[in-house]
């Protein structure tokens, strides 16, 4: 993608926004430092939204719920997945497994979930993606130019809009 960005070429992949939240998190690869953290956000449920909406209506439920959220939905720090066929469990903070989901700790629950799905889950496959990004991208005033997410969506548009328009004219004097 990052080559693609930088030679003005069409992918017509679309990200959910929060990728691109993602690639500018931060702006600039941390110099000299191979250690550095990369591509970590703080996420919402309304990020979350724009990807998987039904996890997020399930989510905003429970964050909605009137009864008693510990008795009746018997819930813990601990998600349930499926990764290749096979059901996984996750526990959310240590000693989630024990800590039930009550209504003062829900907002911390959801918080959690989202942050492992959207960071801790992907957090080595995005790193490669975001240093490989940043290594064709690696202009500092086009990276630090590019402020939010939406900016960078834009820049891809664009690229796709110019792409266009130059084919159109490049046909014009066909008379077709």
């Amino acid at each position: 993608m990052g080559l693609a960005v930088y030679n003005s070429i069409n992918l017509d992949i679309r990200f959910p926004p929060c990728c691109y939240k993602k690639l500018l998190s931060p702006a600039v690869v941390p110099y000299n430092n191979p250690n550095a953290t990369v591509g970590v956000t703080p996420f919402t449920v309304a990020d979350l939204e724009k990807c998987q909406p039904s996890l997020a209506k399930g989510l905003k439920e429970l964050l909605q719920y009137e009864g008693d959220v510990e008795e009746d939905l018997c819930m813990t720090y601990q998600i349930s997945y499926t990764e290749f066929g096979q059901v996984k469990t996750r526990i959310l903070k240590p000693g989630g497994q024990d800590t039930p989901v009550t209504k003062e700790n829900r907002k911390d629950f959801v918080q959690s979930y989202v942050d492992w799905l959207l960071n801790k889950s992907i957090l080595n496959q995005f790193q490669a993606f975001y240093l490989g990004f940043h290594s064709v991208c690696a202009s500092n005033a086009l990276i630090v130019s590019i402020k939010t997410p939406t900016i960078l969506i834009q820049i891809m548009i664009w690229v796709k809009w110019v792409q266009r328009r130059e084919a159109v004219l490049n046909l014009s004097h066909l008379h077709l």
